[in-house]
């Protein structure tokens, strides 16, 4: 049986991670985005989403969003 911490991030996963990953390329790299939170993720202010290896590069250099500029945190 799954936890409900689960089933809440599984529910969270498909209904607003996935949307927003769908038939979408990352803006660095610009590979299609497979919506897998392992592959790629979503940035919270923005909500512009990337390859998390692409993101995690970008936020090595930089703390704000590759697209709009808007600042971000680890």
């Amino acid at each position: 049986m799954e936890s409900s911490s689960s089933s809440r991030k599984s529910k969270f996963i498909k209904r607003v991670i996935s949307p927003a990953i769908i038939r979408r390329k990352c803006p660095i790299c610009l590979r299609d985005l497979k919506p897998r939170v392992a592959a790629a993720t979503v940035l919270s202010d923005c909500f512009h989403s990337y390859c998390l290896d692409c993101i995690r590069k970008w936020s090595d250099l930089k703390r704000e969003c590759h697209v709009c500029r808007s600042t971000f945190h680890s």
